[in-house]
């Protein structure tokens, strides 16, 4: 069954040829970026973090922070998660986030975290959606929100997180599955030392909410499916025409902090590639669907 995500849409519109290596050849870099190791960390921090809170609320707060520290000191053997342009991944957190934590102290109640879902939009050409929720709340009104963690050098302003699909699609497949979420939000944490105002709580840490109308959500969806639905015809042509058709987008601001960049020139070039492919790169692990119950709220 044909399964096109968020992610995979935005790597097909920003450049087919990063599609190409990470959505038809599978491939990931063996040590991620600066960037990839923090957002990593943080997210599964985060998740640990608020898993514990599913079915106990606030009571959980004292074994939660010590499973969150322990995830933090885990998660950091392994990755490489800070440089000197950045604050530490452990104050971020620790020292802004956590004090100052915006949902449970504020009496929302976790409802799911880490949760995978796959909503099926068209039964003739069996295309389907997947797609991976960081946190389902219920805020104190008793609205469902969804909500994405971003660990960010600058937060989004309003107009980026407006323009961006990615909340409206969630909130569209959801509603599809039958569950009534109302809006969405981006929980932001920059990790980027700022020069004028120091630190501030509102400069380490915002929530920018997104109150998508019908129309957007429809619009947001609508773009997906038909992106996805080009992706999957180009799929079932010959692994050599894919590859061929796999443009660069060659530009600097999408090249600068590509995980493909080195393998891209040296295709480009016509240089040997065997030796990087084997040392550099490894195969994406799938990630499990979980199905959603008809029962789901």
């Amino acid at each position: 069954m044909p399964s096109i995500s968020h992610s995979e849409v935005e790597s097909y519109l920003t450049c087919r040829r990063r599609h190409y290596y990470s959505y038809v050849l599978k491939l990931e870099k063996n040590v991620s970026s600066q960037g990839q190791a923090r957002g990593s960390v943080g997210h599964a921090v985060l998740e640990a973090f608020y898993r514990e809170f599913i079915g106990n609320g606030i009571e959980a707060w004292d074994r939660a922070m010590t499973v969150a520290y322990d995830t933090f000191k885990k998660e950091t053997r392994w990755n490489i998660v800070d440089d000197d342009k950045h604050l530490k991944l452990k104050e971020v957190l620790f020292d802004w986030y956590f004090p100052f934590e915006p949902y449970v102290s504020k009496g929302y109640e976790v409802v799911a975290v880490e949760e995978s879902y796959r909503l099926m939009y068209d039964e003739e050409l069996d295309l389907s959606y997947s797609f991976v929720v960081d946190m389902v709340l219920r805020d104190p009104q008793g609205r469902t929100l969804v909500v994405d963690h971003k660990f960010l050098n600058d937060f989004y302003t309003r107009m980026a997180a407006e323009l961006q699909p990615q909340i409206p699609k969630y909130i569209g497949a959801l509603r599809g599955l039958k569950h009534k979420v109302a809006y969405g939000e981006y929980n932001m944490l920059r990790t980027r030392p700022l020069k004028k105002s120091g630190n501030t709580l509102s400069d380490r840490q915002q929530q920018l909410t997104i109150e998508a109308s019908s129309t957007r959500v429809l619009r947001s969806f609508q773009e997906q499916a038909d992106v996805a639905e080009e992706i999957t015809l180009l799929k079932t042509e010959p692994i050599e025409e894919i590859e061929r058709r796999a443009w660069r987008v060659g530009s600097d601001h999408v090249c600068k902090f590509c995980d493909y960049r080195a393998l891209c020139i040296a295709e480009l070039n016509g240089e040997p590639t065997k030796l990087m492919l084997s040392t550099e790169y490894r195969t994406k692990k799938k990630r499990v669907t979980i199905p959603v119950s008809d029962d789901a709220e």
